[in-house]
């Protein structure tokens, strides 16, 4: 069965013993035994409001005086930039400063340690990781490379001497001159 607040008129559950929508107490008739029960205690008395202090009385013929701060003579701390993001221009910038071969590398190794803006020294610090991964590449294919040089070297060096009838050669620079003189000799 339906009850309705007397207050507000909004639809009030059965059981309930208040409206929800505005707190008026139901109607006693329908309330289940257990909440009429609790509706029997008396309800505490309102807390009766304290005095406010009374105020200042304040006339504009006498200006107060305005109190400010204590003064110190030391500089104001720095605002906390640690979590500012880097604008897109600064990114740039630095990938900019990074393409340059030596510098690149010392900045990222700098910039991965000193600043206190975390944005900015993370990614310091993977451009400086990615320049060791190349740099480990590169010194690993260049060993590699040497190695099959010298392992292949007698062959070009038998290979070369049959091409060009016993002349040889004893050293990559006897190489390359033999081979401007036959440029310069295809020349003329």
């Amino acid at each position: 069965m339906a009850r309705f607040c007397t207050e507000c008129g909004a639809s009030i559950p059965d059981g309930a013993g208040y409206c929800i929508e505005c707190g008026a107490k139901a109607p006693e008739a329908e309330m289940i035994p257990a909440q009429a029960a609790a509706a029997a205690i008396p309800e505490p008395e309102p807390a009766v409001p304290q005095p406010q202090p009374a105020r200042e009385q304040y006339t504009y013929d006498e200006p107060k005086q305005a109190v400010y701060p204590p003064q110190s003579s030391a500089w104001p701390a720095a605002p906390d930039r640690s979590g500012k993001p880097v604008s897109t221009f600064a990114f740039w910038a630095l990938k900019l400063l990074y393409a340059i071969p030596v510098v690149g590398f010392f900045a990222s190794l700098v910039l991965a340690i000193a600043p206190e803006n975390k944005s900015l020294k993370h990614h310091a610090l993977a451009t400086f990781i990615w320049r060791l991964i190349i740099l480990g590449f590169l010194i690993f294919g260049s060993i590699k490379l040497w190695n099959n040089i010298e392992v292949h070297w007698e062959d070009f060096s038998d290979s070369f001497s049959e091409i060009t009838d016993g002349a040889g050669f004893e050293s990559l620079e006897d190489l390359l001159n033999g081979l401007k003189d036959a440029v310069s000799d295809a020349g003329n």
